[in-house]
């Protein structure tokens, strides 16, 4: 495991890095739960955003999901569906799907066998942030 910053004059970049381990071992059926902080930008100005969301994929759909979102100072607690898949390079698409804040667009980076980087994909949007897989308690 390691850490990185970057020293380029036009970007401030830090994050980990884990050594993948395994195969891609997400199923296409299970309970995932990831949390995210970032920014969103809303009037020509970044704002503020987090959010924790917990997820039942079964055979590519996602047959519900709920999360807490704190987008620009306004909490909110969303339901919906959407779709998830991952590939034979562990790399994975999330699309959640909400009336009431649209679409979300995810990018999952797998790198072992219950846990993943995850990435939204919108435009307007850096967020990043960890998703594990959930086992019965």
């Amino acid at each position: 495991r390691g850490f990185f910053v970057t020293t380029d004059a036009d970007r401030a970049e830090s994050g980990i890095l884990n050594a993948q381990s395994g195969g891609p071992t997400y199923t296409n059926s299970g309970t995932y739960g990831f949390y995210q902080a970032g920014a969103a930008i809303s009037g020509g100005a970044a704002q503020g955003l987090n959010n924790a969301t917990l997820f039942k994929n079964s055979g590519g759909s996602v047959t519900g999901y709920t999360q807490g979102l704190n987008l620009l100072g306004s909490p909110s607690l969303n339901t919906g569906t959407g779709t998830f898949s991952n590939d034979s390079t562990n790399i994975g698409e999330l699309t959640l799907t909400n009336t009431s804040i649209g679409t979300e667009d995810f990018r999952i980076y797998q790198y072992s066998a219950s846990n993943a980087f995850i990435m939204e994909a919108d435009q307007g949007t850096v967020s990043s942030g960890l998703m594990t897989m959930q086992t019965g308690q």
